[in-house]
């Protein structure tokens, strides 16, 4: 099967969020199951890491505007187990510090960058006489692609023949820009309508996908189930109600050839669920890095996230005091909201040696806590998929999450019942509030400093649940192979 993965990010070359993560693993492990898989991003000249990597074909493709043409260079690399990522290169465009934009705001030009992007794309296609059966879109900045296949197919009728996986890693992230900018889209008029991509006066580049992509997935079953809810829809519920027959809910699985506390070079010592007597080695290297206090008996907990509302940024700092009176240390690593970082910093000031706050993006940092940490916080509102919650999990490090999404698809609450059953691989609390999980902290708490045996048992279950690729891969192949056998498309 030939498979097009069209995405903003790739995990080596431009990371802002688990969507990188996915557009990594997913294609390769696709590629390794014998498909024939290409991936497609813009070219960062200065935000991407290891564009060195990618070699300069000397090709270029014109994308066509009515005042201007967009010459785009096309950059290749293969990756060491034979994975083909082309690069979208146009430095007006992509050549800027920032990926989406500059510190809180979005570059004002984002639908034209993106737009630009997915019609180069299909400009490939047909240069390298290469015509996927499935095009895979991830999120609004590839949304657009079902409405330029029916203007390309008057081109080539090739095009017509290409079907449309659109996955969905966050729902609240919609591409919305005022009418005015429709003429960036590069699209007929009647493309804005309500039909295509008009939304309450402006222009929603999310909607189009959700009604034209042949089949849609999202990270979860629990957010497939949340996102028709008129809580979760954010907006769009009536539409993914209508398409539900359509819509596939798949857990991301994580890298393990990244995420393997037995193989990571990043952690000061290796382990496994058998031999686990290295992380407490990880966790007092980890203390001495961060300057937290070398307590023997004392449980450590880490939190890693964007600093936004939506991964309970407050809810943290509103529990941390009660955190730390319990006993307990914690290490955040992140960036986001000014006032949130503020606010941590000031945390860590009063709580020196109890508290560290790293404000940075860092993936060193990331791996050495998820190795040196007991427990790990998410008290996330709505989180679609969630990935370190299962770093966690790999890493032995007790997630405490909210029920919510993939959260609630990939933790096991430690009840009676579920220690009975041995299914138990964390803490579970049901509304994002700082009482919640404190509560469910406490537990966590008790039962580190009570029942060692209990403990132990709970993480090497943890570290035995299989959450890597190749069986989430399978599903994803199933999706594919039910719209290849459509004889017609949505």
């Amino acid at each position: 099967m030939k498979i097009a993965f069209v995405t903003a990010e790739c995990a080596a070359f431009i990371k802002i969020g688990g969507l990188a993560d996915v557009a990594a693993a997913l294609p390769a492990t696709l590629r390794a199951a014998g498909h024939d898989v290409r991936v497609f991003l813009p070219y960062y000249t200065q935000a991407a890491r290891n564009l060195a990597q990618a070699w300069d074909t000397q090709r270029f493709v014109a994308v066509a505007y009515r005042d201007t043409v967009y010459h785009c260079g096309i950059y290749h690399h293969v990756t060491p187990d034979g994975l083909d990522i082309y690069f979208v290169r146009y430095d007006e465009l992509f050549g800027r510090a920032g990926v989406y934009g500059s510190g809180d705001a979005d570059y004002p030009d984002n639908l034209l960058r993106f737009a630009v992007f997915q019609q180069a794309v299909l400009e490939i296609f047909l240069m390298d006489d290469w015509f996927p059966d499935v095009l895979h879109l991830n999120d609004w900045h590839t949304a657009a692609l079902p409405a330029y296949l029916p203007v390309y197919a008057a081109r080539d009728a090739r095009y017509a023949a290409i079907r449309t996986v659109f996955t969905i890693h966050n729902l609240a992230y919609q591409g919305i820009f005022a009418a005015r900018e429709f003429s960036m889209l590069n699209l007929p008029e009647e493309y804005a309508t309500p039909a295509w991509f008009e939304h309450f006066g402006g222009v929603n580049c999310m909607k189009c996908a959700l009604l034209h992509a042949d089949l849609l997935t999202t990270v979860s079953p629990t957010y497939a189930q949340e996102i028709q809810t008129a809580d979760g829809g954010c907006g769009f519920d009536g539409i993914l109600r209508t398409r539900h027959a359509d819509l596939s809910g798949i857990l991301n699985g994580i890298d393990a050839a990244v995420w393997n506390p037995a193989t990571d070079t990043r952690i000061p010592a290796r382990y496994d669920a058998a031999n686990i007597r290295a992380k407490a080695y990880c966790k007092k290297m980890l203390r001495a890095r961060l300057g937290l206090e070398p307590r023997a008996t004392t449980p450590l907990c880490g939190f890693i996230a964007r600093l936004t509302e939506q991964k309970g940024v407050d809810v943290l700092l509103a529990a941390l005091d009660s955190i730390v009176a319990a006993g307990a240390q914690v290490a955040v690593l992140g960036t986001g909201n000014p006032q949130y970082e503020q606010a941590l910093r000031d945390k860590a000031a009063w709580h020196a040696g109890a508290v560290s706050f790293t404000a940075a993006f860092d993936e060193e940092l990331s791996h050495a806590i998820e190795a040196g940490a007991d427990i790990f916080l998410m008290p996330s509102r709505f989180e679609p998929c969630g990935l370190n919650q299962m770093y966690s999990l790999a890493y032995g490090t007790l997630p405490v999450v909210h029920r919510t999404g993939g959260l609630a698809d990939t933790v096991v609450d430690t009840t009676l019942l579920t220690l009975d059953n041995e299914t138990a691989t964390g803490f579970v609390f049901d509304t994002p509030t700082a009482e919640a999980m404190l509560h469910a902290v406490h537990r966590a708490l008790t039962l580190y400093h009570d029942d060692r045996v209990t403990w132990r048992a709970l993480r090497r279950r943890a570290m035995g649940q299989d959450l890597a690729w190749p069986a989430r891969a399978q599903e994803y192949l199933a999706v594919y192979q039910v719209l290849c056998s459509r004889r017609t498309k949505h």
